[in-house]
């Protein structure tokens, strides 16, 4: 079955895919699906696919896709999920990333109750990455940050401070207060 420029909700704590050519594929008792392009708020989405194994005792749908943005509307896009009082509250006001970014993003969406899971990768594309608390700008910073849910990590992130190379490793999870970054 092939749909064109549909809109799909996927969870109320998450914004609405949108601008979706869509086919699904039944096989089976699951269903598969695949799409080039779409629209998650202000990210372009490509290769998204999803599945829901099981239909007759489905328990989730499994999201994947591909992602090309800014740091402004990826912080936008968190601001608008389950992870806004965590991760999003970190890229709003504590890690502002100003330039391009490549992400994965994988949703595990449970159908009944329990919180959706999102990981994935936001790699860095020669972009600028401020924290104000220390009031320090990190220029055209290169490598990938993974997450799962309000965890981050990254390894071997590459930037410029103060006209020397920088290498970071940083490591960040909530709180009982507030978000920790190390």
């Amino acid at each position: 079955v092939d749909i064109a420029d549909a809109d799909f909700v996927f969870s109320s704590r998450w914004p609405q895919l949108t601008e979706l050519d869509l086919q699904l594929d039944f096989i089976n008792n699951d269903l598969f699906m695949s799409s080039p392009t779409a629209k998650l708020q202000g990210v372009n989405v490509s290769k998204m696919s999803a599945h829901i194994m099981q239909l007759s005792n489905a328990q989730e749908v499994v999201i994947d896709a591909y992602g090309q943005t800014t740091g402004a509307d990826l912080t936008a896009l968190i601001l608008e999920s389950n992870l806004a009082n965590s991760l999003g509250s970190v890229l709003d006001r504590g890690v502002i990333i100003d330039g391009s970014v490549a992400s994965t993003l994988s949703l595990t969406v449970p159908f009944h109750g329990d919180e959706v899971i999102a990981k994935g990768t936001a790699s860095l594309l020669e972009s600028d990455v401020a924290i104000p608390a220390i009031d320090v700008t990190f220029n055209s910073a290169r490598g990938s940050v993974s997450f799962v849910n309000e965890t981050i990590q990254a390894s071997s992130v590459s930037a410029e401070l103060l006209g020397q190379t920088v290498v970071l490793d940083f490591f960040g999870e909530q709180g009982d207060s507030r978000y920790d970054l190390n």
